[in-house]
């Protein structure tokens, strides 16, 4: 499964592996040589290396200075692919590909020139071109250690790209090692880039977390600026995916700051971004408004046109201002974004904010064919939540059960897997798919209602002791590496074909799993309570309605609804966290408040003609499912 249209936290590959960047240098170079251009690449000042290096690769070579104008040639196309140039890219190695000098004396220096060549193709998600490419590289007889590490590199990378993440981390720790142990910072710079992303993409999110940190540790002592900027954006991607918000932000704003410090408005405009669509989801009003004013006024290029009208059009729809924000969604359709998940994703959201039920299955139903058709699993489960929750709203109550029973069929899966884990969105969405499903139920049949919001109660404890999001998981076994290497060399090499790889792959996932279903233990049926005891167990619906669930002895089991809503149930919790704090001396007239709270539902949920009894209270005064505040 994949995460896709998380909109700042989970980064999508597309982004991530061509990551953009623009330049806002004021650096003179009147003799632009060899040293400049690579100090250039080296933080990122792209379009500076594409106006200058071409001609000084043509001024190396006229004076037979090969092996120069060669690594300019390879920095010139790393820097095109970064600018998504990529013919442009390609074409400035050919020439030196095909000179039989240079195989000659330098043969290590065409190899990096066929797997930058192999880069052009990935990015391009060309696969047959780029493992055409690793071949030719690997067919030449140069066997130094960077020219090794290089190589393993790039298969990881592009076992990455083509979707095989296990394969791809078995070849990415190869060069990572093979890098670390000759000094090629460059290479194992990159390696740990890709092992976080591969460990993501398969949630082992301790072991991505350990890639991530490490990497803008080392990054932020050495000479590659750009890559540490990048390093802050993707672990505040991730940080903000295993809930940690507030480590999150502040890893956004250290990029934020490193971006503006070296005037990359590209990179500072990403950051932004990223901070003006998290202030909006958090409903942070006045920082939205402070980061687009920001974003606007760097965007001297007009590289983010798209993320500008997004941002009015959101802050004037959250501030009321529906006519405006319609004008700026309108516009955006004439705008290109990073992603055709973002419109219908804020649209959709705020369909939900405003209970405008049709606009909100509207757009649910364009993700869903969006993900389905793209083949990105891991958001469908919220997007069939959004469908079953607007359908209920709407009265239809079949098509908001078979919503609700896709959205779980697409859970269930994982929940018993020792070696798979849920983001902390995904675990959200999972809890509200249980709270809905217990209101669908609770009319008609109250029993099953209970046992659905106990079963949410279940899993959110376990989700919460465990803190699974961080939790390590079990490695690969030896056989399974060296199976995964196998098969892996025997695709690049074009020994066998990709579906062998995909079989295996796919194969370790389902190993993982202990069943493709979860049985439920738990249920009401038979169950036999003390004459004289209740038990009261409350939950709130995605409506913010508070049930109570009443089991008393020899009695059918009740579902009560109660005069006490989600907001006011957070303010009366919150307020009383407060008196806690002001006042230690004062506890026994909280306490008594508290008491009288619970006694006054309590009045709600007796039977008729009840004499007193000993009551077992299940979450006395319920706070409502804790956010990602």
């Amino acid at each position: 499964m994949r995460n896709k249209p998380n909109m700042w936290a989970c980064a999508t590959r597309s982004i991530l592996v061509i990551f953009a960047l623009a330049l806002m240098s004021e650096i003179s170079l009147s003799q632009p040589g060899s040293q400049n251009i690579s100090k250039l690449y080296s933080k990122g000042y792209f379009e500076e290396v594409a106006k200058l290096a071409p001609a000084q690769i043509s001024r190396l070579s006229q004076s037979g200075r090969l092996a120069e104008a060669s690594h300019i040639a390879f920095l010139t196309c790393r820097t095109f692919i970064q600018l998504g140039r990529y013919d442009e890219a390609a074409q400035v190695v050919d020439p030196f590909i095909s000179d039989p000098k240079l195989r000659i004396r330098f043969p290590d220096s065409v190899v990096s020139l066929y797997l930058c060549k192999a880069a052009v193709f990935r990015s391009k998600r060309d696969f047959g071109a780029a493992l055409e490419n690793l071949r030719l590289a690997k067919s030449i007889s140069a066997n130094d250690s960077a020219s090794l590490a290089a190589y393993q590199l790039e298969v990881g990378r592009t076992l990455y790209s083509a979707g095989h993440d296990f394969a791809a981390i078995i070849w990415l720790e190869k060069a990572e090692k093979e890098a670390l142990a000759n000094g090629h910072i460059s290479i194992y710079y990159d390696a740990l880039r890709f092992l976080s992303l591969a460990w993501t993409a398969k949630f082992y999110y301790a072991n991505a977390l350990i890639y991530a940190e490490k990497l803008v540790a080392k990054s932020s002592l050495g000479e590659f600026e750009h890559r540490n900027r990048i390093a802050h954006f993707e672990l505040a991607n991730l940080l903000d995916v295993t809930g940690q918000p507030q480590r999150s932000k502040d890893v956004y704003l250290k990029g934020l700051d490193l971006s503006t410090q070296a005037r990359v408005n590209y990179h500072a405009g990403q950051f932004l971004s990223s901070l003006l669509l998290r202030s909006l989801y958090e409903n942070d009003i006045e920082a939205a408004k402070n980061y687009l004013a920001r974003l606007e006024s760097i965007d001297k290029q007009k590289q983010f046109s798209f993320e500008c009208l997004l941002g009015r059009a959101l802050v004037e729809n959250f501030k009321g201002n529906r006519t405006l924000s319609d004008e700026y969604f309108s516009r955006l359709a004439k705008e290109k974004g990073t992603s055709d998940f973002i419109v219908p994703y804020w649209k959709s959201t705020i369909g939900e904010r405003d209970q405008n039920w049709k606009e909100l299955i509207t757009n649910a139903h364009h993700l869903r064919k969006l993900t389905e058709d793209e083949n990105f699993q891991d958001d469908l489960p919220r997007i069939y939540y959004k469908l079953a929750l607007g359908s209920w709203r709407l009265g239809d109550e079949r098509s908001a059960r078979e919503h609700a029973a896709k959205s779980l069929s697409l859970f269930e899966p994982f929940r018993n897997s020792p070696t798979v884990d849920l983001s902390i969105a995904m675990m959200e969405v999972h809890h509200s798919v249980y709270r809905l499903l217990s209101e669908i139920e609770v009319a008609d049949n109250p029993t099953k209602a209970f046992e659905y919001s106990e079963l949410l109660k279940a899993n959110l404890l376990r989700d919460r002791i465990e803190r699974s999001v961080l939790k390590p998981r079990p490695d690969l076994s030896d056989s399974i590496r060296n199976k995964l290497l196998a098969t892996s060399r025997n695709y690049i090499e074009g020994k066998e074909d990709e579906a062998a790889l995909t079989e295996l792959e796919n194969g370790i996932v389902t190993d993982k799993q202990t069943g493709s279903k979860q049985t439920h233990d738990f249920s009401t049926q038979n169950l036999e309570l003390p004459k004289d005891v209740t038990i009261v167990s409350y939950e709130f619906t995605p409506s913010g309605q508070l049930l109570a669930f009443v089991l008393e002895s020899a009695k059918p089991l009740r579902a009560v609804k109660l005069p006490v809503n989600e907001v006011e149930a957070a303010k009366l919790a919150s307020e009383t966290q407060t008196k806690i704090k002001r006042s230690y001396f004062l506890q026994d007239r909280w306490e008594e408040n508290l008491r009288s709270i619970a006694e006054a539902i309590a009045t709600e949920i007796k039977s008729p003609g009840d004499r007193p009894r000993q009551t077992f209270v299940e979450n006395t005064l319920p706070c409502p499912e804790p956010g990602r505040q």
